[in-house]
């Protein structure tokens, strides 16, 4: 089992560019990513669904789908399934 470390990980921007990964045996490796704004990204992807420029990524059954699964796992988490 790996453990990953992120300084932000609530909180992505453009500043953020990589991840440290410890291994078992304590050695740390960190890998460079490119850093985005994941919420921008978010905005200018539904406005672009919006004026028609573009099709959503997801469909409203993937939605209902995604809930469903959701609500599976609140269910097992009561102990209900």
């Amino acid at each position: 089992m790996r453990k990953v470390a992120v300084e932000r990980a609530f909180t992505p921007g453009p500043q953020d560019t990589g991840l440290e990964v410890q291994r078992r045996d304590g050695l740390v490796t960190r890998v460079e990513t490119g850093g985005s704004d994941p919420y921008r990204q978010m905005i200018e992807d539904f406005a672009a669904v919006v004026r028609g420029a573009t099709a959503p990524a997801r469909t409203p059954a993937d939605a209902v789908a995604l809930l469903e699964v959701a609500d599976d796992f609140r269910a097992a988490a009561a102990g209900r399934r």
